[in-house]
């Protein structure tokens, strides 16, 4: 299993409702790594089973259940969070289009 060093880390979790969909959850862990801007997915994981989403804590000692840490958050801690990563992801996505056009612009010229 490789560990991977990232700047984010993004975990969406897919519900399939499209008629043959091989499984009814499609769990998506995607990254952004250190050293350039990109959305890389490591993995995807297809199950019937609903998604357990756990978070813990590594003390020195142990690792600890933190149940939902979002319940520490105010609502507009929660929002703000939402917004940046929202605008992290869009920015991202911009990224990766100014590269596109530049390939193809690239490919035209030659």
């Amino acid at each position: 299993m490789p560990v991977i060093d990232s700047k984010y880390v993004e975990i969406e979790i897919q519900q399939q409702t499209v008629d043959g969909a091989a499984r009814h959850w499609c769990v998506m862990l995607k990254y952004e790594p250190t050293e350039h801007k990109s959305c890389e997915i490591a993995n995807i994981v297809l199950t019937d089973f609903d998604p357990i989403v756990k978070w813990t804590k590594h003390t020195n000692d142990a690792v600890i259940n933190m149940n939902n840490p979002d319940r520490f958050l105010t609502s507009d801690q929660k929002d703000i969070m939402t917004l940046e990563n929202d605008v992290r992801l869009y920015k991202i996505q911009v990224d990766q289009l100014q590269q596109e056009i530049a390939e193809l612009k690239n490919v035209k010229n030659n």
